[in-house]
């Protein structure tokens, strides 16, 4: 707990001395304050992303001191002119103003290449049809959840019930319906999962705040699976002396995808909000 205040502390300080800079952009060097909106949407998009929060705030302070560094040097290079409303005038349209924010732009794309490198992470998984307006990352997750349970549980299953007998079954009995509510299609060929998802994109006028509301729902619910899952897997293996290689193997093929959903979704500190 204590770290994830000190993180907080960390991105609060980070926030407050960027906006800050933007402001001083915007106020002290006349710089347009579309600048500062345009971080107010990176910044949105890398909390709906699950960024690492301290890395791109990072980055984004380096970018807005480069800016505020070019504005200062802006002025700096200016010849002295005759206070004269031609002059000033002529300061205005000259100075490059263009190239030096369109050089801060590119810096500050920290958050657009981390969405993008989100996308090419999770493009390798299969997806299902849920809806034509349904989020890449849903399609994505649920595809690979269906191919989890499809290609690996069923074998893990088998070998951890032979493993453990009925007392596996007593102890972990209560994860099948939850494998089954969030992997396996129902007669429409959805998860029931997916469900209330489904019926808001179908919904109209659509409510999109409600939208986002049930996504992070359902991706909280297929992170706190998916953890629990890893759990038998790490157990059995740990545990599992009397396993032959081929079951080894298929275990370990298992985890290695399983752990790889995680990582590749970013859904380890979803599974602790639940």
């Amino acid at each position: 707990m204590f770290g994830l205040n000190k993180e907080k502390n960390k991105i609060d300080g980070l926030l407050k001395d960027i906006r800050a800079d933007y402001e001083t952009l915007v106020g002290t060097y006349s710089r347009p304050r579309s600048l500062s909106k345009q971080f107010e949407m990176r910044y949105r998009d890398a909390v709906e992303y699950r960024l690492n929060l301290v890395g791109f705030l990072e980055a984004e302070k380096e970018a807005v001191k480069a800016l505020l560094g070019q504005a200062e040097n802006n002025i700096q290079d200016d010849p002295p002119q005759a206070s004269t409303p031609a002059s000033k005038h002529s300061r205005a349209v000259d100075r490059p103003r263009s190239a030096k924010v369109d050089d801060g732009e590119e810096r500050i794309s920290f958050a657009d290449r981390l969405i993008q490198e989100f996308a090419e992470r999770i493009k390798k998984y299969p997806e299902i049809i849920i809806h034509p307006d349904a989020a890449f990352e849903m399609k994505k997750l649920f595809g690979a959840l269906s191919c989890v349970e499809k290609d690996y549980w069923g074998t893990v299953d088998r070998i951890i019930r032979n493993m453990y007998g009925s007392k596996r079954f007593r102890d972990s009995v209560d994860i099948e319906p939850e494998i089954n509510r969030m992997c396996t299609p129902g007669i429409d060929g959805l998860p029931p999962a997916l469900g209330t998802y489904h019926r808001l994109l179908e919904r109209m006028p659509r409510d999109y705040r409600e939208v986002e509301r049930e996504e992070q729902r359902c991706l909280v619910n297929a992170a706190v699976l998916l953890k629990r899952m890893q759990a038998e897997v790490i157990r059995s293996l740990d545990v599992g002396s009397s396993l032959d290689e081929e079951e080894r193997t298929r275990l370990s093929e298992a985890k290695v995808y399983i752990d790889s959903m995680i990582e590749d979704f970013r859904l380890k500190d979803l599974g602790r909000l639940n």
